[in-house]
């Protein structure tokens, strides 16, 4: 898949799914690291090795982190304060070891901090370069998919399916992706650095398994 772009250098590529919100009306709560990361953690052969936990915590209906609230990792007498970004993002590290060790997110707010939501998501840099197979990309929206199944637990038969992969660049610069089905190119048009992938199980078949061609670049 050919990556169209105006500049030379690439960006970081990141396919971003938001889950569920936890409320997080308690002035503490210590919540298990495994069982967050459960979903994740389980995942069979994970095509891509740089799939990460990404969690936002916010005052509910709101855009901006719960003021003054803190989050800490647990891991047994290791205490250590993960940052909140101005827009409540925190970065949690995937670590088998960690879930071993039975290691908690400890989340705390003052009395006076109003009613605030805890949302989990899942996300994935694509490997360095301007080519990938189709197949890759889809299969990771079949770990994606089993993510939000194993999150919904017991409702799982209730859990949305995915139809498609969010593509973000890191800059909003015109970009373009190009698939190349048995049918003809396909061409994707990103728009304010966002294009949508749709998943398709009959262009997942038609991909070879060969490496392609190297990739090219041309003015957009």
């Amino acid at each position: 898949m050919p990556l169209h772009r105006r500049s030379v250098e690439l960006a970081s590529l990141m396919c971003l799914l938001v889950l569920a919100a936890l409320p997080a009306a308690a002035k503490e709560q210590r919540l298990s690291y495994a069982e967050q990361l459960k979903p994740l953690l389980v995942l069979a052969d994970p095509q891509f090795d740089r799939i990460q936990g990404l969690f936002l915590l916010r005052q509910a209906d709101t855009g901006h982190a719960c003021p003054g609230a803190s989050i800490s990792l647990v891991d047994g007498e290791q205490i250590r304060q993960l940052e909140i970004a101005a827009d409540g993002r925190f970065d949690v590290p995937i670590e088998q070891g960690l879930a071993d060790r039975g290691a908690l997110l400890w989340l705390q707010k003052p009395d006076s901090a109003p009613p605030c939501q805890l949302f989990a998501n899942m996300t994935a840099k694509l490997p360095a370069g301007l080519e990938w197979r189709y197949r890759d990309l889809s299969e990771l929206g079949e770990q994606m998919q089993a993510f939000i199944r194993g999150s919904a637990g017991g409702l799982s038969w209730f859990a949305p399916k995915m139809n498609g992969l969010l593509i973000r660049f890191a800059d909003d610069q015109s970009a373009r992706l190009i698939i190349h089905a048995a049918s003809g190119d396909m061409s994707l048009q990103a728009t304010a650095g966002e294009l949508r992938l749709p998943i398709d199980p009959q262009l997942s078949e038609e991909n070879p398994a060969r490496r392609p061609p190297p990739p090219w670049l041309s003015p957009d």
